[in-house]
């Protein structure tokens, strides 16, 4: 599980605020709060691990303050769970929605197949022809294709 120090940095990081200081303004709680949950000493409780969620748009932080906070193996290894589940379905979400904005429309993609399929199969007929001539013992000059191969 990510250490919620971690999250304070990526916000950092981000650009999302400049220091712990502006963190803590921005959630409405101390500075020396936002140093204590750096440190490890605390965790955010459920309204300002909603907080610092929303700013950066991972709901997972959530479920890993609510595994930091528990006290019951049981409680926080499901809490652990749910964090990773969360985690994993953004990343899922996020490479789906990338790879529907960079993938082509069947119209644009459609067009390059079918080229694609058409040289591949000029190339495997000179192949069989060639083949055949030298079954054959024939040496008859073929038009060559070789510079259009996928």
């Amino acid at each position: 599980m990510i250490p919620i120090r971690r999250y304070l940095d990526e916000a950092i990081d981000k650009g999302i605020v400049k220091n712990d200081a502006e963190l803590a303004a921005k959630l409405g709680v101390a500075r020396s709060t936002v140093s204590r949950w750096r440190d490890g000493d605390r965790a955010p409780d459920e309204d300002q691990a909603a907080g610092l969620a929303a700013l950066l748009d991972k709901p997972e932080i959530l479920a890993a303050c609510m595994a930091t906070r528990a006290k019951v193996p049981e409680h926080r290894a499901m809490w652990e769970r749910a964090a990773k589940t969360l985690s994993m379905a953004a990343s899922f979400t996020a490479v789906i929605a990338a790879n529907l904005l960079l993938a082509p429309s069947p119209a644009k993609a459609a067009p390059l197949l079918e080229t694609q399929v058409q040289q591949f199969v000029l190339c495997k007929l000179q192949d069989h022809a060639t083949e055949l001539d030298q079954l054959l013992g024939q040496s008859s000059p073929r038009p060559h294709f070789s510079d259009q191969r996928p």
